[in-house]
Parts: structure tokens; sequence; C-alpha cells
């Protein structure tokens, strides 16, 4: 019976070629390794291997839903990227209290400036609209006040539709202060979706990741070409198909890791029944 890690691994890696056999997977994919690092990031797994070999009964491994859908999704499993999912784990049990609803911005405390300058009515007033802050002790941020409510009037909800259309790409523009970024987030508390910030301002809304790209990291990589030349102006020229290749690998990390963490989200969710007010927690997570 296999209650070793080598031996669980083993069995399904078995198992996965069998079942993978006219796919023809690359063998490193379903390698012990692989299934060695597959099990260990999943308990529920490890039981059901353990069943299925005590019961000699493989159907209870052809039931489980929650195998990748593809040999290529395996990739995620090699050892090179250990240091992702032990990050990815770290998140796991606050992710979880965002799931469930324990954590939330509304939980978090701020204090105002000066409450000697204001009555205790008023204060107690202020405190019960329950505002959300980004960190404990900041100033709160309207902008995220009662997120999601757009849906519950007519009006709003219309504009909503107008902007988050099917199969179509949307450019919403306007002058500062006009109220973009929070039809954004309304449209995510009602879509699943991510949330880009290329410039991070004053408000420190969004997270800096793309930011730090465009100003810190691309203007002094070693073969990017910050002004180019007139004779390299052309889509086709070797300065720009090199900047492209840079941008693409930098920006295709950031989106691979709001994915991961995603998935992680998605996973936690699925785990319970998904509900609406799932989109909402994940909009404010990080807004």
């Amino acid at each position: 019976m296999p209650t070793s890690e080598d031996g669980q691994a083993r069995y399904l890696s078995e198992y996965l070629n069998t079942v993978w056999r006219e796919l023809k997977p690359d063998p490193e994919l379903v390698s012990l390794r692989c299934c060695n690092m597959l099990l260990k990031r999943n308990a529920d797994l490890r039981g059901l291997v353990q069943k299925s070999y005590a019961e000699g009964n493989l159907d209870i491994l052809k039931d489980y839903h929650d195998f990748p859908s593809h040999p290529r999704a395996m990739i995620y499993y090699r050892e090179e990227f250990r240091e992702v999912f032990d990050l990815l784990e770290t998140m796991r049990a606050p992710l979880e209290k965002v799931v469930d609803g324990t954590t939330t911005y509304n939980s978090l405390e701020w204090n105002l400036r000066d409450e000697s300058a204001t009555t205790k009515d008023a204060v107690e007033h202020i405190r019960k609209l329950s505002i959300p802050c980004q960190y404990p002790d900041t100033s709160p941020l309207l902008i995220l006040h009662e997120s999601g409510c757009f849906q519950s009037e007519p009006i709003l909800n219309k504009r909503l539709e107008h902007i988050f259309t099917p199969k179509q790409n949307t450019f919403l523009v306007n002058s500062s202060g006009t109220g973009k970024t929070r039809l954004l987030y309304e449209g995510l508390c009602k879509h699943w979706g991510l949330f880009f910030t290329a410039a991070v301002d004053s408000s420190d809304l969004g997270s800096i990741d793309v930011d730090l790209i465009i100003d810190e990291y691309l203007p002094y990589e070693r073969s990017f070409t910050a002004v180019l030349r007139n004779e390299d102006a052309t889509p086709d020229s070797k300065a720009v198909l090199t900047n492209v290749a840079l941008a693409h690998r930098s920006f295709s990390g950031i989106l691979l890791a709001r994915l991961l963490t995603f998935k992680l989200y998605v996973e936690l969710v699925a785990k319970g029944e998904f509900q609406e007010i799932h989109k909402k927690r994940l909009t404010v997570l990080y807004p």
C-alpha cells in the first residue's frame, strides 16, 4: 500500500500515464517529482490515492474533478515552481477569510485626525457608515463605500451594462474626478475580472506592479530603447521588436501572478457555493 510519499506519487504517475496515454504527455510532466509536488499541494487527492489503492478502485480517482485538465497543466508542479506555490500557500489562509467575509475593508479601523473637533454624535454616525479603508489607521476610501450598489439602481446599472459589454473592447475616457474608477470597480463587483493600474496617483489605489515595470524596470533594461531613432520607428524594426519582447515578458509575469491568485481564490470559493458577493470581495481585496 503506497503510504510513503514516493509510493503515492508512483501510483498517481502510473494512473496519469494511463489516462493521458493518447495525449502522449511529456514524461517529465507525469514524473514522480511532479506527482509528488501535486500530492503535497492537495491533501484531498492524497487521501483518494490511498483509498483508490486500498480498494483497487480506479473510479475513485476518475470521479475526482480537480485534476489538471491537460498534461501541460502539470508544468506548475515542476520543482522549479516550488517557490511560487510556497508563496501561494501563504496566501491561502488570508484568502479564505476574504472568501467567507471574515476579513473585509469594513473590518479595518481608521481614525479621525482630530475627534475633539467633531461632536460625539457625528463621530458615531461616521463610524456606523462603515466606510472602508485600505490599511489600518489610514484615511477612509469613499470610492469603495457601498461598493456594488449600482446594480440596485436602474440608471447606474444601465451605465455598467453600456461599459461592460461582451465580446468587445471598451475605452472609457473622461476627465479626472468624474467617476471612471468607481464605474470600473462597480463593474467588477458584477463581473469576474482583474484590475490593472498603469500609473498609481496620490490616492494609492491600485497595485504598483505595472507602474514599476513602466517607470523603474523597462527604462533601465540594457536592451530596451526608450527613445527610438527615426529609422527605428517602424513596427518591424529590431529596436521595436526587442522592446515588445521585453515588455511582453515583464507584463506576462504580472498577468500570470494575478491569474494564479485568481485561480486560488476561485478554488476556495468553489469549496462552498458561488455567490455574487464573491466578485465584490475579490474586487476590493486590493483596489
